[in-house]
């Protein structure tokens, strides 16, 4: 991927990731209850792009929650604290 195309994605990534956060505040509201933690749509992200590269094992993949901003991968093909 060159480098332009990345920062393209980087940048749709990010402004779907603060939509969707907008979107689960709203619903949280609507609903009487408390927000998700940030973690789940970091969590969801990371899924979707490792689906994208990784299609036959992303399902494997085990993500360890650290706190509510802050997730770490404990198995599958690399390890990362995003």
């Amino acid at each position: 991927m060159q480098v332009s195309s990345l920062v393209t994605f980087v940048q749709i990534v990010c402004a779907y990731r603060e939509a969707e956060e907008k979107y689960y505040a709203s619903l949280a509201t609507e609903a009487g209850t408390k927000n998700l933690p940030s973690v789940i749509t970091k969590i969801r992200e990371e899924s979707s792009i490792r689906f994208l590269h990784n299609l036959q094992h992303y399902r494997k993949d085990v993500y360890k929650v650290i706190d509510d901003d802050t997730y770490e991968i404990i198995s599958g093909e690399q390890e990362a604290l995003c």
